[in-house]
């Protein structure tokens, strides 16, 4: 039930807004995870392609550790802002609905996660089909 922050995480990281009264009211889109590490890796050709994993510490000792760090905190930071930027003109803690490949990976670390399911957008494109089908 609304107000609820549905998240896309796939290629593109989209937040959305669902209005106290049902109303979709527009979102933000980023970068997916995996589009930011492999852009950083095409960018900076010396640099690998970062892993997604939780950092052995917030600062790299080594380059492979700095560039987990690094990738981990961007996304999850980012992410974040997006949500509180989200909640306040919403003006409510609304809850996390978050979908896509990415979904369960950051889900640990977000607040107010309400419903995590990496398919719910391919399950919602099925019910639509088979009710007007």
């Amino acid at each position: 039930a609304p107000p609820v922050i549905p998240i896309m995480m796939g290629t593109a990281t989209v937040v959305d807004a669902v209005s106290p009264q049902g109303a979709y009211l527009g979102g933000m889109i980023a970068p997916g995870i995996a589009t930011m590490a492999d852009a950083l890796a095409v960018a900076a050709s010396a640099l690998a392609v970062p892993q997604w994993a939780f950092p052995r510490q917030p600062i790299g000792a080594s380059t492979v550790d700095s560039l987990t760090s690094g990738l981990f905190y961007t996304a999850l930071g980012g992410l974040a802002m997006m949500v509180r930027s989200t909640r306040g003109a919403l003006g409510t803690p609304a809850p996390i609905v978050l979908t896509g490949g990415w979904a369960q990976a950051v889900a640990p670390f977000l607040d107010g996660v309400a419903v995590v399911d990496e398919h719910l957008v391919l399950r919602g494109i099925a019910s639509t089909i088979s009710h007007t089908g």
